[in-house]
């Protein structure tokens, strides 16, 4: 365990030894008592999060705290009082900053990916918590021709199901306006194509400037004018940087805390991409009773028989529970 030497946290001071900073400690048997049941299984939830993601008072905290079951204890080392006392404010935290995306958005993320044998999956290492894989066959790098050599049972099928313009699609939907089939024909030109239109949309939502937008899609500066106040650009940047002024922080959709203020619009919508897709494919994959054999970020991979195929290339949308925002889906057969 990575232990900080010194650790003040409203009137706790736990100066730690060196000679036990990043060693494993053994348990007293009293380790029960002094954190519950609760505490110990929101303990073993909490080393799921990359301590870069949230505040600093929090991060030391949790690092304090960071015992992945009743073998390894901090109790011996700056004594039961105090770890009493981190333990207390801890519970404090879990109620009021962290429960809510933590230990329901968070962890749903990691049931979903989970379920995926042949990677193991991070959400937490990144600024936006856009996914990575760590271990195993990496999805998000495969190329396209690859996934088809993937094996399945005899009759089966895999179909990808990707989650169509998720970034300007979600956001289409939170600014309050009715969903459409291709939120990128909203703003063609004549002689564009279509892919310098959704370089146009895009580069806009992650902060370029109307002209260098102008330069790089061949789209008018009318044009780019129009996405950024269709999008309500300024209001909602404008929105978070207020925030984050206030707080050293902004929450995304879901209330994940992102700690970066560079590319605002970027972070917020980003991150709350993915959390909504996660949280949507789960839903879809709990559902229908689906084998997930990859997730890519807004698509994933399924595993299906010639009866739940046919269900899954004719679905249209999935939803997120928790905000019952549903988008657009496409259906690619694989193999």
């Amino acid at each position: 365990m990575n232990y900080y030497k010194s650790l003040k946290l409203k009137e706790c001071n736990l100066n730690l030894n060196k000679a036990v900073i990043g060693r494993p400690v053994n348990v007293q048997r009293d380790f029960e008592h002094t954190l519950d049941t609760w505490m110990l299984k929101k303990i073993i939830e909490i080393n799921r999060i990359d301590f870069a993601t949230v505040g600093e008072k929090y991060r030391r905290l949790l690092t304090t705290l960071n015992v992945k079951d009743n073998t390894h204890n901090v109790v011996n080392i700056v004594g039961k009082e105090k770890v009493k006392e981190a333990a207390t404010l801890f519970k404090d935290i879990c109620d009021m900053e962290l429960s809510d995306y933590y230990f329901k958005v968070l962890a749903k993320r990691y049931e979903l990916t989970d379920t995926v044998s042949e990677a193991e999956y991070n959400h937490s290492s990144t600024l936006t918590g856009r996914m990575k894989i760590v271990k195993g066959t990496n999805f998000l790098t495969m190329k396209k021709e690859d996934r088809k050599s993937l094996k399945v049972k005899k009759d089966n099928k895999l179909i990808e199901i990707d989650v169509k313009s998720c970034e300007p699609s979600l956001l289409n939907i939170l600014i309050g306006n009715k969903p459409v089939d291709d939120v990128y024909s909203l703003f063609v030109e004549d002689n564009v194509p279509r892919t310098k239109v959704k370089i146009a949309v895009i580069s806009s939502l992650y902060g370029s400037t109307i002209s260098r937008v102008s330069k790089i899609s061949g789209l008018s500066k009318p044009t780019i004018k129009k996405i950024h106040d269709y999008f309500q650009i300024s209001k909602i940047v404008e929105n978070l940087i207020s925030v984050y002024e206030k707080n050293g922080y902004f929450y995304n959709l879901y209330g994940r805390p992102i700690y970066e203020i560079a590319s605002p619009m970027n972070y917020w919508l980003q991150s709350s991409a993915a959390d909504f897709c996660c949280l949507a494919f789960k839903n879809l994959i709990e559902k229908e009773s689906l084998e997930l054999r990859a997730v890519i970020h807004d698509a994933i991979i399924v595993e299906v028989d010639e009866l739940a195929y046919n269900k899954m290339s004719a679905l249209q949308e999935i939803t997120d529970p928790i905000t019952n925002i549903s988008l657009r889906v496409d259906n690619t057969l694989i193999s």
